[in-house]
């Protein structure tokens, strides 16, 4: 492959690692979300005594987190085009197409096993439970207590 070619791969290798952590800093914003919701719905349900927002802010959260295991989805179709240009400057691929990044990402999101699956599996990981998993966790308990009458509301 001429050095033109090699050029546009590592370009583009670049921009999509820089679009691969970019993810991170998104997913961070949605614990954010799910935070300032989800534990000021419970905070507010205790204050208005209300079973009813208090599980509605576990909904929130449940929404967040699976949200949040979507973008992982959609951050990890990325990792296939990074993966296969790292593959050729190793040495391991001699020839690769640059610019093929959308066409990698829709291709790898196309056949993924299914989006269920995969959402589901993402929400199981260990950076993407927390804080949505806690949250759920603590409603979970509230609403157990408040049904068997020793909750304080």
């Amino acid at each position: 492959m001429n050095e033109h070619h090699e050029n546009l791969l590592k370009e583009e290798y670049f921009f999509l690692q820089q679009a691969y952590e970019d993810f991170d800093r998104r997913a961070l914003l949605i614990k954010g979300w799910s935070v300032t919701l989800s534990l000021g719905g419970i905070a507010i349900a205790f204050q208005e005594k209300s079973i009813q927002i208090l599980l509605l802010s576990g909904l929130v959260a449940l929404l967040f987190w699976v949200l949040e295991a979507m973008w992982k989805l959609f951050q990890y179709c990325n990792g296939t085009r990074i993966q296969e240009i790292e593959s050729y400057f190793r040495g391991e691929i001699e020839t690769l197409t640059p610019l093929q990044a959308y066409s990698t990402w829709f291709e790898t999101f196309r056949n993924s096993k299914s989006w269920s699956h995969e959402i589901a599996s993402n929400m199981l990981l260990g950076p993407v439970v927390i804080p949505h998993a806690p949250a759920i966790i603590v409603v979970l308990i509230l609403v157990i207590t408040h049904i068997s009458g020793n909750c304080v509301f």
